[in-house]
């Protein structure tokens, strides 16, 4: 009989210390060249004790989660740290009025079929969304091939009209940003949304002169995928009540500054060095302040 209890015993011990493992989710959002800040954030992070069990991301955060899996934080620091201009990224189709983009992926994938010789240190998913029937669709490594998985985040990154579709696949970004939700979904109690910018709007000034018109519809668009971001974060806030939705820790993981635009991929290194030694972390109590819910 005592050997029985005993035994029971263990298997309880055993069984809670199961429970009280956390599973750690980072959640990548989309920030075009900024994903180098976020790329240093994960390294700050890891160099902290704080390492993924599981990562997602959309559009250029896609890139982030996709690369955290196959080549680890570091990795992921470094290969942003390579990118010194737009072209290590994208190459131009010169014959664009007879394609979907202005840009291809052709660097882009070469990048990333590299990466993928590795084996995936841990669960990655990238979210894209197709250009016919707006559906979205998450894909994870943990259930595809490397073939597929990689062509998945090519479909995530392609940005509508500026860079050629994946068979009819492009940016998610348009309906979503921070998929808190999924992360959950794959059993992550434990999850830090990492951002390439202030979650806050920075104030900016109303430009005059050349290309006033561009800087003036970048500002609308960049405000637009701000109300998105916040749209997902207080839906799950709001949820914090319902099953599956209890002890979840959520931080936010932003730089103190944003450090340039998201389509200055001359300063990718620059980017890494920033978000590395340069960020700070909220916790549902101050989200909860910031969007006083």
């Amino acid at each position: 009989m005592r050997v029985l209890l005993s035994v029971l015993q263990l298997w309880a011990q055993e069984e809670t210390e199961k429970e009280e493992v956390s599973k750690v989710g980072f959640c990548f959002t989309g920030e075009g060249a900024r994903g180098s800040v976020q790329a240093g954030i994960a390294l700050g992070l890891h160099e902290e004790g704080i390492d993924a069990d599981f990562t997602i991301g959309i559009s250029s955060g896609s890139i982030c989660s996709a690369s955290y899996s196959y080549l680890g934080p570091r990795g992921l620091a470094e290969m942003w740290s390579n990118v010194s201009g737009v072209f290590d990224v994208f190459g131009i189709n010169w014959n664009f009025p007879w394609r979907t983009g202005l840009l291809n992926q052709r660097p882009m994938e070469k990048i990333l079929r590299s990466a993928m010789l590795n084996d995936p240190i841990c669960e990655s998913v990238v979210v894209r969304m197709n250009i016919e029937d707006g559906r979205m669709d998450y894909v994870s490594n943990a259930n595809s091939t490397p073939q597929e998985f990689s062509e998945a985040v090519l479909g995530a990154v392609a940005i509508t009209a500026l860079v050629e579709d994946r068979d009819g696949w492009v940016d998610a970004g348009s309906r979503q940003l921070a998929p808190l939700e999924q992360c959950i979904e794959a059993g992550c109690d434990e999850i830090y949304v990492i951002m390439g910018r202030r979650f806050q709007i920075d104030q900016w000034e109303r430009p005059r002169g050349f290309m006033s018109a561009a800087k003036m519809a970048y500002r609308a668009f960049d405000i637009s995928l701000n109300e998105i971001m916040i749209r997902d974060i207080t839906k799950c806030l709001k949820n914090e009540g319902e099953f599956g939705y209890r002890g979840i820790d959520i931080h936010l993981v932003e730089p103190l500054e944003t450090p340039f635009q998201s389509v200055e991929f001359n300063r990718c290194r620059e980017g890494v060095s920033y978000g590395k030694n340069n960020y700070t972390k909220s916790d549902k109590r101050g989200l909860r302040g910031f969007l006083k819910l």
